[in-house]
């Protein structure tokens, strides 16, 4: 057997504690008939990470979920906190908007801070409209055309790496 078959082996048998440590964490049995297609799936999804950063999400995961995570929400957890520039909620994306908005009307040169590719992204694809939004009806829009700005940018992160 060549020394990449044994690496490969003693991963898959590692990960494959990993699952069992979920499952027993959470109380729940891994069937014997459905290990193989568990195994699968969860492999699929977190084949390029490393363990020992899978095993830290579980124990930060099991402190405060309640139920068992998911092979993604584990996958998420892990990626959140190697996002070195995690776009602001759609919240925080509303403020940076109103206060840009504010410094236009104001006749005050906006602020050069450098904000999030998803906030000018947005602002950008708004056009002029972008600085005329003011009521609950135009946060309401500019949340939800933030928030697909935002979920293309966390899909590219989350993305599995081959």
């Amino acid at each position: 057997m060549t020394k990449e078959k044994v690496e490969s082996s003693q991963l898959k048998a590692d990960f494959e504690e990993f699952v069992k440590q979920v499952f027993a964490t959470y109380n729940q049995t891994l069937f014997e008939v459905d290990r193989r297609s568990i195994l699968r799936a969860w492999w699929s999804l977190l084949k390029d990470i490393n363990l020992d950063d899978l095993y830290i999400a579980l124990h930060e995961i099991s402190l405060t979920a309640k139920f068992m995570p998911t092979p993604g929400m584990i996958r998420r957890h892990v990626k959140d906190s190697q996002i070195s520039d995690m776009p602001p909620s759609p919240q925080e994306a509303w403020v940076v908007l109103q206060a840009l908005i504010r410094q236009v009307s104001s006749g005050i040169q906006p602020s050069s801070t450098p904000q999030h590719p998803t906030v000018v992204e947005t602002i950008k694809s708004l056009g002029d409209t972008a600085l005329s939004l003011s009521t609950n009806g135009d946060r309401e829009y500019f949340m939800e055309v933030y928030e697909r700005n935002r979920m293309r940018f966390l899909t590219e992160a989350y993305k599995v790496e081959s």
